[in-house]
């Protein structure tokens, strides 16, 4: 019983995940009709006022972020609704159909399932990186606008929100930090540096473009490792069956 404890755990925490992800995405599209509204009133006013409004949503929406959190509790409900089911079915609860071809194939199918929700994350934290030209790039002074400590991992610690002037337009911008920085040594108001891709017209912070691309590579290649074993596995599983 105590495992039947545990996968109902795991379906209970997806679940949870699954409601941060909505009503996080319910927020996000509250925040863009806000964004729509804003657009209305500029109507009459130059295209600057509106190009502004656009590149603050773009640079404060999350709601990519969202959606991994939707498809991350999808996973993890899966993977503990499957184990559960193989519980019950262990226990007698429910009718036995671990030895059929059906059962295989929805053992299969999770995990391919679970490769792809990997490898689209390491896609999705990739698109984060900036590629970097020491040759050109300068360095522009931010400030510290806000700490998002919702995602914290160690107390005292958390991501910082840049806000910085693009020195070619003069628009003001916001950045996200991916690692996360001690609060009391970036306190909010204080100055951060940031690089500026001359020839992208984009900021960025080399700490951030290292973790990135580690997150990259590892979530990828860990995707790509589980959906080839998996695919391989229950093909060899068919053919054994059959």
């Amino acid at each position: 019983m105590i495992d039947v404890i545990k996968c109902s755990f795991l379906v209970l925490m997806g679940l949870f995940i699954m409601i941060l992800g909505i009503y996080g995405l319910l927020s996000e599209g509250k925040k863009f009709r806000k964004t729509s509204k804003l657009y209305r009133q500029y109507e009459q006013t130059s295209e600057f006022s509106k190009e502004m409004i656009n590149k603050f949503y773009k640079e404060t929406h999350q709601s990519k972020a969202y959606t991994f959190l939707l498809l991350l509790g999808c996973g993890i409900l899966l993977i503990g609704g499957f184990f559960l089911v193989e519980k019950m079915m262990a226990y007698g609860v429910v009718k036995d159909i671990r030895n059929t071809l059906v059962w295989i194939c929805i053992q299969g199918g999770i995990a391919v399932l679970f490769g792809l929700i990997m490898i689209w994350s390491g896609v999705t934290i990739g698109r984060k990186r900036v590629a970097e030209n020491g040759m050109v790039d300068g360095l522009i002074h931010g400030k510290v606008v806000k700490i998002d400590t919702s995602s914290q991992m160690f107390p005292g610690y958390g991501k910082l929100i840049i806000e910085y002037q693009d020195p070619y337009d003069g628009s003001i911008n916001r950045y996200s930090l991916l690692n996360e920085l001690r609060v009391k040594k970036h306190p909010l108001g204080s100055s951060y540096l940031l690089h500026y891709a001359r020839n992208l017209r984009k900021v960025y912070d080399i700490e951030t473009n290292k973790q990135a691309r580690k997150l990259q590579i590892f979530l990828t290649v860990f995707g790509i490792v589980i959906c080839i074993i998996a695919v391989t596995g229950t093909c060899g599983r068919v053919v054994g069956y059959l």
